[in-house]
């Protein structure tokens, strides 16, 4: 994880829930994501989107400080995203969830500025795990950070 997730995490109040964005034009699965997402304690979804400009006025608008983006989104990518908000936003932690997940997409979303990238069909569950866990270090005052 970035050293900035470390100061993030030292700014915040211990008992505000960790904001998080949603980004995924399946409504469906987008749907999904927010239910999975608000099960989490201390995690609350702020926002979610369909397409890469929906994206990043989400994101930049409403602070999250945290975002899931899939990596293919209506009207362009996560790397779009990555882009825009990651030079705009330096301390929110960007997590890629995606079914490309093919070394040469890791790579561009890492160049681009993900903090994470995880493969959608095996790997859910080690993004909510990296969620509940940031949360509670949050809550905890604990500023060590989970690795993603």
């Amino acid at each position: 994880m970035k050293a900035e997730l470390l100061i993030l995490l030292s700014m915040t109040t211990a008992t505000s829930d960790l904001r998080i964005f949603v980004a995924e034009d399946s409504d469906a699965l987008r749907t999904r994501i927010v239910s999975v997402i608000g099960e989490i304690p201390n995690v609350r979804v702020g926002g979610q989107a369909a397409s890469s400009h929906g994206a990043i006025d989400g994101i930049l608008s409403s602070h999250a400080e945290c975002a899931l983006l899939d990596f293919s989104l209506e009207g362009g990518t996560a790397l779009d995203v990555l882009r825009k908000v990651r030079p705009r936003q330096p301390n929110a932690m960007l997590f890629v969830i995606t079914n490309y997940p093919e070394p040469q997409y890791r790579s561009m979303c890492e160049a681009a500025g993900a903090d994470g990238f995880f493969d959608k069909s095996i790997d859910f569950d080690r993004v909510t795990d990296l969620l509940a866990d940031l949360a509670a270090r949050r809550v905890k005052g604990d500023e060590s950070c989970p690795t993603a």
